[in-house]
């Protein structure tokens, strides 16, 4: 008997932590900020990652803020930031760091190019312990191009041209 109450409450301790760790919010596209801003600002984001330049090994175009500091292509982005973001005009150097800030603050805090589906895919909520299953990342597509990722992803949520994607095979919780 003190068997089963242990396993009921360890159980209900389990099921609490698991949704404290990935909170619903994560399943949905949820901005404190209007749609249509967020997804221009993807936009204008991915116009200008696509002028990055290229890598000098095997990995993809790719930013990242972590613990508040911008990293493009796995560089950490200092006032000396002419060969990370060396294409760009002054004017875009400017806005994609205000960009990179502003996404971060709507729970986007990287983008990167994914050859295998050839899209821009954003990480949607990161979290630092993140898992497979949890991973969801946020993509800007077409409703024809949409039925191209079916066979690699779930989509979760969509908000105009914006879709929540996750692993296909992952445990969506």
């Amino acid at each position: 008997m003190k068997f089963w109450k242990l396993f009921a409450f360890v159980t209900i301790l389990s099921s609490i932590y698991s949704c404290y760790k990935n909170p619903p919010e994560r399943n949905k596209i949820v901005f404190e900020d209007e749609i249509k801003n967020v997804q221009d600002s993807l936009l204008m984001m991915k116009a200008l990652l696509i002028k990055l330049p290229k890598r000098s090994d095997i990995l993809n175009i790719n930013y990242n803020i972590k613990d508040g500091k911008l990293y493009v292509n796995d560089s950490l982005l200092n006032f000396d930031y002419r060969d990370a973001l060396g294409n760009l005009t002054a004017f875009e150097k400017r806005r994609f760091i205000m960009l990179s800030f502003y996404l971060n603050k709507r729970h986007i805090s990287s983008g990167y190019f994914d050859e295998g589906s050839n899209i821009w895919r954003f990480i949607y909520r990161d979290l630092p312990d993140i898992t497979y299953n949890d991973s969801r990342n946020i993509v800007l597509l077409t409703n024809e191009l949409a039925n191209s990722i079916i066979s690699t992803d779930t989509i979760l949520d969509q908000k105009g041209e914006l879709y929540l994607l996750a692993p296909k095979d992952a445990k969506i919780r």
